[in-house]
Order: C-alpha cells, then structure tokens, then sequence
C-alpha cells in the first residue's frame, strides 16, 4: 500500500504521485493507526448524510475543504466546496464498509471491473468511433442543420417582408 502524507489519499500500489495533490513522495507501507486517511470527497447533502452516519457509527472524523467553488454562501447559508472527509487510520476499514453499505463508494471489486481501459481498447474504441461511416454520418448532420438553420432565417425574413407589405399597404 502508498499513501500521501501530504493529503492522506491512499492509492494502489503501482501509483507514482497523488492523483490529487501531485504529491511525488508517497510513502510506502501502513501508516500511523492515527494518522488521517481521506476516504471520500463529498459536498452539501451528500457531506451531511455521511457525517451524520460517521457520528452513529462513533468513528472519529474531521472535514477539510478540498476545492472551494463560489457560490452564494452569505445567501443561501451552505457551503458549496468540496470536502475531504479524514478518519483515522485506525477506522479505515470500518468506515470503508459502512459507506460501501450506504452506497457512498464502491466496492474494490468494482473498481477493478471500473478501471481504465487498455490501450488497445481504447484504440478499438477510437478506430471505431472515427470509422468512415461514422464521419459520413456527422457531415450529413451538419450539412442537415445548416439547411434547417437557414430555412429558419429565410422563412423569417419572408415573414418580415409580408408583414412590412401589410404595413405599407394600410
């Protein structure tokens, strides 16, 4: 296992940096039973909804403000950043299953049905996507919406001078 000191992120074992700090550094091993992990990032409700469950739970946690996003705090009273949501070491395991029973995370099993695609996938993917049929299929819908486009702005226009050869007429 390699987890941050900087922020507390643990990641998996081929990881070079955090993901999230860019931190290079990442220690190897367990950490401290104490030392504060970071198991989810959440904000409003969500946030709430987990927290309230940790307090249940009696886990110990603490928030830290991970990305502040304006809004109108002073107007509507709530906050709009994203949190990290830290337990000790210690807890990591117990929180884990607890939000992976409230749906808050997925399983690890799932993470690895999850994980990113192989280069030849995406390859695959990609070849498919930009196939010839596919590049005939947008220019016949762009070429379809600018003719749409345009028959909007003429038939207006024809409206226009029908309404002006109303208007001269009376």
């Amino acid at each position: 296992m390699k987890y941050c000191k900087k922020c507390g992120r643990i990641e998996k074992e081929n990881a070079v940096y955090c993901p999230d700090c860019r931190n290079s550094r990442l220690a190897e091993g367990e950490p401290d039973r104490n030392f504060p992990v970071a198991v989810l990032r959440a904000a409003g409700f969500e946030k709430q909804r987990i927290c309230s469950v940790l307090d249940d739970a009696d886990i110990p946690y603490s928030t830290k403000i991970a990305r502040k996003q304006f809004s109108a705090d002073a107007v509507t009273g709530s906050s709009n950043a994203d949190y990290d949501i830290l337990v000790p070491y210690g807890f990591y395991a117990k929180t884990r299953d607890i939000l992976i029973g409230i749906n808050a995370v997925q399983p690890d099993e799932d993470d690895e049905k999850t994980k990113a695609l192989s280069e030849e996938e995406e390859k695959e993917l990609s070849d498919d996507y930009y196939s010839t049929k596919n590049k005939l299929i947008r220019a016949v819908a762009i070429i379809l919406f600018l003719a749409v486009v345009t028959g909007v702005v003429l038939g207006v226009d024809a409206v226009m001078a029908l309404v002006r050869g109303f208007m001269n007429f009376s």
